[in-house]
């Protein structure tokens, strides 16, 4: 071989090893956008509400109405406290229509994003004696009002109300914007298989087209086979003694102890899972009777009484 053929060899040798080291580099050098997504349903159109996204590196975000029309990325906000820096990025509609307002975050990383919810608080609970824990549901997203600017906290608390209530108590979001049921109750559950079903189960809890506002949310229930009614049943009001099974189906999930069977005057001639449910409830002063010893099984609950057991419940469960 000349020179001529050994200098061209080693010029394309060279060339080749070039371009297949250059491609990792540049690949390396790409930083690929992330989108996480987020939700808020909102069952009643408000005068106004205000959402807020929190996140510890900057980011860029878009809001899609419930009518598909879109608020173009808008870029986070620094904020610096005491305690450091994160960002922030507010979206204010007024008024705002009923439905699903979904996010999409523009992040350089996977991270957790906050999803805060601010609507004006409501007339009808000013004065009212569970006002605190109301509003303290409505920002978490738990409960919703029942029409513009009001509550209705003294309505009749229908058994799939009750069912959205308990579902986004006891869930918590993830980096990607899906629920999952939070750890701290799930750790408790004393069945393996339900305790490993519930670490892998994500729930988005969209309505699909056609589909009753419940559904996702009862059927997020039924995965932890604690719903002993049928549907039609759960679009009516609540009972005392249907509250208390439901309270008692969830945590039989986290307790075997036995019952320290309490007798109220007006249960005896209840089924025994009334019985057994109702004396529970009563025992971890969760849902109690009242002084004059009824437990009035048959009474309706309201809307206002749902939030205060559930924050009970939610107290005995995750603390």
């Amino acid at each position: 071989m000349n020179n001529n053929v050994k200098g061209l060899s080693f010029v394309l040798i060279l060339v080749l090893m070039m371009s297949i080291v250059s491609v990792p580099v540049s690949a390396a050098s790409e930083t690929k956008d992330n989108i996480v997504n987020k939700s808020y349903e909102l069952q009643e159109s408000v005068k106004q509400i205000q959402f807020t996204l929190e996140g510890k590196k900057s980011f860029s975000s878009r809001i899609i109405l419930p009518d598909g029309k879109i608020i173009e990325n808008k870029k986070s906000t620094e904020i610096k406290d005491k305690d450091g820096s994160y960002w922030v990025s507010s979206y204010s509609l007024t008024p705002a229509a009923k439905g699903t307002y979904r996010f999409e975050i523009i992040t350089k990383e996977i991270m957790y994003f906050n999803l805060k919810v601010e609507i004006p608080l409501f007339s009808d609970i000013a004065n009212h004696w569970a006002k605190d824990a109301i509003s303290e549901f409505v920002k978490k997203g738990v409960v919703n009002g029942k029409s513009k600017g009001v509550f209705a906290p003294d309505a009749k608390v229908t058994g799939e109300e009750l069912t959205k209530m308990l579902v986004m108590a006891l869930s918590d979001e993830n980096d990607q914007g899906n629920r999952q049921w939070a750890r701290a109750f799930r750790w408790k559950v004393l069945d393996e298989e339900i305790k490993r079903s519930m670490g892998l189960a994500e729930y988005q809890f969209i309505t699909k087209s056609g589909e009753h506002w419940s559904t996702p949310y009862i059927a997020a229930a039924k995965d932890l086979n604690v719903m002993k009614w049928s549907d039609p049943a759960l679009k009516s009001s609540f009972k005392r003694k249907d509250v208390a099974l439901l309270l008692y189906n969830i945590m039989q999930l986290t307790t075997d102890q036995e019952i320290s069977v309490k007798t109220y005057n007006d249960t005896s001639k209840l089924s025994n899972d009334y019985q057994k449910a109702i004396a529970l409830v009563s025992q971890f002063s969760i849902f109690n009777g009242y002084k004059d010893g009824t437990f009035r099984p048959d009474q309706d609950v309201t809307r206002a009484e749902a939030v205060i057991v559930l924050k009970r419940l939610i107290q005995y469960l995750l603390n």
